[in-house]
This record gives structure tokens, C-alpha cells and sequence, in this order.
């Protein structure tokens, strides 16, 4: 069965899914390796690299009064605690993954819309689904 974005929910450290409006993952990618030599005339040969880059993760957030440094905290933390989202309460179906901040945007003010911020989070192992 589809699932729509609500009731999903996420935890990072101190952060527990504040106002969060968007979760963006960005697909897994392996290095293509070509082995071509000076004997090779008509084709690159490639084989694939060994180590996956397992993404990055971005979360866009509605920027509530009291957040912003919540927020600003756990972007200041090298390694720690896992990001876990979850995505079926019920059924605990989690996705899990270590990750630390790579991009942190305080906040952008845009006229008569919500103040909003975002968060990058780059997958520093290898993804977990659950439960």
C-alpha cells in the first residue's frame, strides 16, 4: 500500500521531528571504474567500485519560535546518535542510518510565507530498514 507524508516521524539526537515539512533522500551511487588501457580501441571498458556513497538526506523544517537552536545543536555534532525515521507507526517500519551534518540553512524569511530552515544530513553507513 502507498503511503501519503503524514504521521511520519523522525529522531536525530535531540531532534524529534520538529515542523518537519519535507524528507528528501538522495539514491545511493557506486563509482564506475574504467579499466581501459592503451590497447583499448572501440569501447571504455568499466567495472564497478566496491564502496557505495549511501546519499544524503535533507529535511526541511518550518522554523517554530524556541527550534532554531535545538536544530542548530545537533547540526554542530560530528558523529553520535543514528537519524531514524519512521514511516509506519503501527507496523514500525523504520529506515535507519548514521549520518552527520554536512549543510545547515539557519533560516530563509520569505514575504508573507513561514519562516522555514533545512538540514543535510550525509549517510555515514549503511542504511537499516526495520523493524
Amino acid at each position: 500500500m502507498s503511503r501519503i507524508g503524514t504521521g511520519i516521524t523522525f529522531t536525530k539526537g535531540g531532534l524529534t521531528g520538529q515542523n518537519v515539512t519535507n524528507i528528501s533522500v538522495t539514491g545511493a551511487s557506486r563509482p564506475s571504474l574504467s579499466t581501459a588501457n592503451l590497447a583499448s580501441t572501440v569501447t571504455n571498458p568499466f567495472i564497478g567500485g566496491a564502496l557505495m556513497d549511501w546519499g544524503s538526506i535533507t529535511m526541511d523544517f518550518n522554523l517554530a519560535p524556541g527550534d532554531g537552536n535545538t536544530i542548530l545543536t545537533e547540526a554542530k555534532v560530528v558523529g553520535g546518535t543514528n537519524l531514524v525515521v519512521t514511516l509506519d507507526t503501527a507496523a514500525s517500519v523504520t529506515f535507519t542510518v548514521a549520518a552527520f551534518c554536512t549543510d545547515y540553512d539557519a533560516f530563509t524569511v520569505p514575504l508573507e510565507d513561514v519562516v522555514t530552515c533545512s538540514i543535510t544530513w550525509k549517510c555515514a553507513g549503511l542504511p537499516v530498514w526495520g523493524p
